[in-house]
């Protein structure tokens, strides 16, 4: 059963904006109800702990338009079976502009589970020969700072923050690539490993 749940909905937002900027020139979207009957589908196939962690990526926003923001998120968390408990902010160096500022952080909204009792069972970081490294979260900070890659693809160091501070078997869903140790699952899975071997094809013909 996976201990530590990540996932980036493909969130539907509004319908203006740009094509570099708006989510629906990059990948496919989904309506709020679509979204929670793919996330607890893939769940029913790949059954969660007692004790977890969640990693929920959401919109920095409130409702506007086609999306509630936040709101969507804290209630997929609550459906998913977990309880919020803070946001993570990702600083970047660079943002996008925006009506009101020139946006540089996303959050990722943290959620757990446990029973009672058992809150000391819920991942608390790298499993060690000896034991689960239980603090963790309290050594951990509560944001991370990281420059911006490709459309909505979040930092690679983010994959270390969260197995520093939780535990697997871990579950990416909505993944965009792969990472060793992590089931991913989503239909753009594998669009980074191709993309490298046509880079590097590219790179033998010089």
């Amino acid at each position: 059963m996976y201990k530590t749940i990540l996932l980036d909905p493909p969130w539907e937002m509004c319908a203006g904006g740009t094509k570099g900027l708006s989510a629906q020139h990059h990948y496919p979207v989904q309506k709020q109800s679509e979204i929670i009957e793919t996330v607890l589908g893939w769940l029913e196939e790949h059954p969660v702990a007692p004790e977890a962690h969640l990693y929920l990526w959401s919109m920095n926003a409130f409702p506007k338009v086609k999306s509630r923001g936040v709101l969507d998120a804290l209630e997929l968390c609550e459906v998913m079976g977990f309880t919020p408990i803070q946001f993570i902010p990702w600083i970047k160096h660079r943002g996008n502009p925006t009506l009101y500022s020139i946006r540089c952080t996303e959050l990722c909204l943290f959620g757990e589970r446990h029973r009672p009792g058992m809150l000391w069972d819920v991942a608390y970081g790298r499993e060690t020969e000896q034991s689960v490294c239980r603090a963790g979260l309290t050594k951990t900070k509560d944001y991370i700072i990281a420059d911006s890659a490709r459309h909505s693809k979040k930092p690679d160091c983010f994959y270390d923050y969260i197995e520093e501070r939780s535990a697997g078997p871990y579950l990416e869903l909505y993944a965009r690539n792969r990472r060793e140790g992590w089931t991913s699952l989503g239909n753009q899975v594998d669009e980074s490993v191709s993309l490298r071997r046509k880079t590097e094809k590219q790179l033998q013909l010089f």
